[in-house]
């Protein structure tokens, strides 16, 4: 995203390319290459998707979606309705800072989010005891270990503990351990939240999860589908 300097404009890059080499194998590497999908294969990999409250200035139980099979990781943030205009950067976010306003003494009154967890289906929550906003560390840690850099908080990454509370401020859930089920059902997720006050300003919740999902390459005739 490039900010210009004049009129508070705004260009969004929105598209990108790659470019690929062509593979050709030799004639004995390409029998080996089709013999090798003859058979089916199939693999696990991550879909994401985007989700967003209605607008409100409460803190009302969020229902992320309401059937939802295989959630790995959820990342959650507030953020005010001014974020999404022209003028504004919609990848700052407002999760410990949704209003400020002047108190009666002229001290800031500042609206943020207090108690989260996310409820996966009928009473199971993540984390078990769940996030504080007196105790930021907490999730700041638990981000780091979603990225693998736990051990890393000076080198390799740009989100240290300052701006993690101001700037970036993501809650993150990990779904990675559940327990097993006989039966495959879609369960509910519901982000539970709790302000410090009622806000003063319009906002949203506002969702990105990542879920588990199965592909399976198969020879159908003389095609490989995705079936």
């Amino acid at each position: 995203m490039l900010f210009g300097s004049v009129d508070t404009t705004r260009v969004t890059i929105d598209r990108f390319y790659l470019w690929v080499p062509k593979i050709l194998p030799k004639a004995s590497l390409s029998i080996k290459y089709v013999s090798d999908f003859q058979t089916p294969s199939r693999w696990k990999y991550l879909k994401e998707n985007h989700y967003s409250s209605y607008v409100t200035r409460h803190a009302n139980d969020y229902r992320i979606d309401p059937s939802i099979i295989n959630p790995r990781h959820v990342f959650v943030f507030l953020q005010r309705l001014k974020r999404n205009e022209i003028e504004q950067n919609p990848y700052i976010f407002d999760t410990f800072n949704i209003t400020v306003a002047a108190g009666t003494a002229g001290d800031p009154i500042v609206t943020w989010l207090n108690t989260c967890r996310l409820e996966y289906g009928d009473g199971v929550f993540y984390p078990e005891v769940g996030y504080e906003s007196d105790i930021k560390i907490r999730n700041f840690t638990d981000l780091m270990a979603y990225s693998w850099k736990g051990n890393d908080y000076n080198t390799g990454t740009q989100l240290n503990v300052h701006n993690h509370a101001s700037l970036y401020p993501l809650i993150y859930f990990n779904l990675t351990y559940q327990a097993d089920s006989a039966t495959i059902d879609p369960k509910k997720l519901l982000f539970r939240y709790t302000l410090n006050q009622a806000s003063d300003v319009d906002y949203q919740v506002h969702a990105i999860v990542l879920y588990e999902e199965e592909v399976v390459v198969d020879k159908v005739g003389d095609k490989l589908l995705i079936v």
